[in-house]
């Protein structure tokens, strides 16, 4: 059984160099005749996923070997030009706190099994066409979650001054978290393990969280914090946490929200409520804003100086290296100039 939808996925989302992520923040192509602005989103999605925020708007299933899933997507010309749209699964994986979808037509195990019913489009301006995805699982296929992109892709050549050649590709489209082993799907599980505050360089103070996804399902988290018990008993919020994160089963990552200059140090008292899907978490912590920067540049700092430092010494062994080599030649020199005159 299926539901529509009328959740629309994406704007324009790359230029000269593409977006990766698959549903990264709207972006929007130099103005110009050349630009072209395209939508993509899901127009069913299975009942049991009716009530699920990321179900709207992902691929997201759980599949036996064997079996087929079916989705239909409807692929948007925004612009008052002809569009001529590509339209093609690609690899994808998580890494660092990101879903980052492929843009080269990479393939994978998954995108190997994703056949789309056209897989060219051409659209009339402000005009709408619709696709079917069919994924068919083998019947040998391993448990586990796959990750992959269904990528509506128009590429245009810009005309550029002298001999440089622009091609402007214009890319939008839709996660699939696909899940595959027998029985119901795997629990979907995180847990916040520390929350901090800091203020960066220029002043804004931010809150970060430590989270792990404890599940068998990737994640995708947002959600708000609050902020009470401060200075004089003042309350602030609810802010909404403005950089979030995807975790593979495993993964570790940070969640963190950049809040007001105008903020007091603190100290605070912190609610944080974090959701994927239908799982949420919320928890509690003192925090202070009181200065220092944020971990993740304090750690970035840290990686650089051990880079520079094993950058160092390799320099330094190879010099020594070196003039050990030269002497070693000398005193062979030596010995046989002293041998010839012998």
């Amino acid at each position: 059984m299926r539901r529509p939808l009328s959740v629309l996925l994406m704007l324009v989302a790359g230029v000269l160099t593409p977006a990766t992520s698959a549903l990264a923040a709207p972006a929007h192509a130099p103005a110009g005749p050349a630009a072209a602005s395209l939508g993509i989103r899901l127009v069913d999605v299975p009942r049991s996923g009716a009530h699920d925020p990321r179900a709207l708007r992902y691929i997201i299933d759980r599949s036996p070997p064997g079996a087929v899933i079916r989705r239909r997507v409807l692929v948007d010309n925004n612009s008052p030009s002809v569009a001529h749209v590509a339209l093609y699964p690609d690899a994808a994986v998580i890494t660092r706190g990101s879903f980052i979808g492929d843009t080269g037509q990479t393939g994978s195990e998954l995108t190997s099994w994703i056949r789309t019913s056209r897989r060219a489009l051409r659209l009339a301006p402000h005009a709408s066409a619709m696709a079917d995805v069919k994924i068919k699982v083998p019947g040998d296929a391993s448990p586990g979650e796959r990750y992959g992109v269904i990528w509506a892709q128009e590429t245009t050549p810009v005309r550029a001054r002298g001999n440089l050649a622009v091609t402007e590709v214009n890319r939008v489209g839709i996660r699939i978290y696909l899940s595959v082993g027998p029985g119901g799907a795997p629990p979907t599980n995180f847990t916040i393990s520390r929350v901090t505050g800091a203020r960066l360089k220029n002043g804004d103070p931010v809150v970060v969280a430590r989270v792990s996804n404890t599940g068998g399902r990737a994640v995708d988290l947002s959600g708000y914090l609050k902020l009470s018990d401060g200075p004089g008993g003042v309350r602030a919020g609810p802010f909404p946490i403005q950089h979030g994160t995807t975790l593979a089963p495993g993964q570790p990552g940070e969640v963190w929200t950049t809040l007001s200059k105008q903020l007091a140090d603190g100290p605070w008292r912190v609610m944080l409520n974090l959701v994927s899907g239908l799982t949420g978490r919320q928890v509690y912590a003192n925090v202070d804003f009181g200065g220092g920067a944020h971990m993740a540049y304090v750690a970035a700092l840290r990686r650089y100086l051990a880079l520079a430092a094993i950058l160092v010494l390799a320099a330094g062994l190879a010099v020594l290296v070196r003039q050990r080599l030269i002497r070693r030649g000398r005193r062979l020199e030596t010995a046989t100039e002293d041998q010839a005159s012998a």
